[in-house]
């Protein structure tokens, strides 16, 4: 029982790991986007 457990942990931790990565990366996709429409609203409203 007690390596069940042991392996179950792992698989949660690994898991919370991997959520926690794609999260990280939608947020940068989502900030690089917006920082990327922000240059480009300034770009219009100098010129």
């Amino acid at each position: 029982t007690l390596t069940f457990y042991q392996s179950l942990d792992y698989r949660y931790v690994e898991n919370g790991y991997t959520l926690a990565n794609n999260f990280i990366k939608v947020c940068q996709i989502w900030f690089s986007q917006v920082m990327d429409l922000n240059g480009f609203l300034c770009a219009i409203l100098e010129n």
